[in-house]
């Protein structure tokens, strides 16, 4: 599955930022051209796998998932915008499911920076005209599950937030809607703050049926 270069790259630089040699050295190394080397470079650099740069060389990347997951899934959306609601729905699963465990492992000091960021939100909501917090609503949501030791689970929440940008969904001009969003927030920093992991579960789903209620409405009246 793996080409000449990914299996001599994950063989023998296990490090985060390893140096590595010249592309002569790694032609020779591997058996190929420099043309089809090359070929095979320009993939683990749309990977993120490595990092070229003129006259510094080239250096191994630390592993990040969602590199591979952001390319396939903005092509397929760009393709076909209906599958982001497929995508929103693959992400509440993944949240609800790993809610439990994640939350045990929020200390005081998330809890004292999502209350920040709730605050902070809440603050941009007041401006004239309003500020969308769409970092603190980021940010908050990552930071409830940023302690999983699992690159897969952060590397697909991660690319939602991408996606989310991207493709246009920070759009929101209800205020009705964004007050309601970061009561939720609110509610579950407090459920969590006291240990209450049921509650937050609960107000978690709420909150997310609130968004798909959202957009379902948006994509009816955008037929209308």
């Amino acid at each position: 599955m793996l080409s000449n270069f990914l299996e001599y790259l994950s063989d023998n630089y296990p490090g985060e930022e390893d140096q590595m040699p010249s592309l002569s050295e790694l032609s020779k190394a591997l058996g190929i051209s420099l043309s089809t080397l090359r070929e095979q470079l320009e993939v683990a650099r749309v990977l993120g796998f490595i990092e070229i740069k003129p006259r510094a060389g080239m250096r191994t990347l630390p592993y990040n998932f969602s590199n591979t997951v952001k390319l396939s899934t903005c092509y397929g959306i760009k393709r076909t915008p209906s599958l982001f609601k497929q995508y929103t729905s693959l992400r509440n699963h993944l949240e609800l499911s790993y809610w439990y465990e994640a939350a045990r492992l929020i200390d005081n000091t998330d809890i004292s920076e999502m209350y920040a960021l709730v605050s902070t939100a809440k603050k941009k909501l007041l401006c004239i005209p309003i500020e969308l917090p769409a970092c603190e609503h980021r940010r908050l949501h990552m930071l409830v599950y940023s302690k999983l030791q699992n690159p897969f689970v952060i590397g697909l929440l991660d690319t939602y937030w991408d996606l989310f940008e991207q493709f246009g969904y920070l759009q929101t001009p209800e205020i009705d809607y964004l007050e309601k969003v970061w009561l939720y927030h609110g509610k579950i920093v407090d459920a969590v703050a006291n240990n209450d992991l049921a509650l937050g579960y609960n107000l978690m789903r709420e909150h997310m049926d609130l968004f798909n209620q959202r957009t379902t409405n948006s994509n009816a009246q955008s037929f209308e």
